[in-house]
């Protein structure tokens, strides 16, 4: 089943259960996830997560910026962590602060 939205936010709340969803790190969150369903695309990023447009694209600007999209696509790190080193969260909090701007250069893939 594909996730929705509202399966997303959960599993945001579990990674951090005191970040509060009005945040900007809630919502690069979100949309960093939401990539992964829908693409980079701002209006469907939009449709599928309920931000704006406006919102959206500074998130993508900096995604670009500090490499993690490139040639259309999202270049995830290990978020996941099919690595095995146990990161997976450390990398999508790095790359969360990328999407908003405050490091420069996200993890790059293997």
């Amino acid at each position: 089943m594909t996730p929705t939205i509202e399966d997303i936010r959960k599993e945001i709340r579990r990674l951090d259960g005191r970040l509060s969803v009005a945040s900007r790190e809630f919502m690069a969150s979100a949309v960093l996830l939401s990539m992964l369903q829908v693409g980079i695309g701002p209006r469907k990023l939009a449709r599928f997560t309920g931000y704006s447009s406006e919102q959206i694209l500074p998130i993508i600007r900096n995604c670009k910026r500090g490499g993690l999209i490139a040639n259309g696509r999202l270049r995830r790190g290990d978020w996941f962590g099919d690595d095995g080193s146990g990161n997976g969260a450390l990398y999508f909090w790095l790359d969360a602060n990328v999407a908003l701007g405050r490091i420069k250069k996200g993890r790059q893939p293997s």
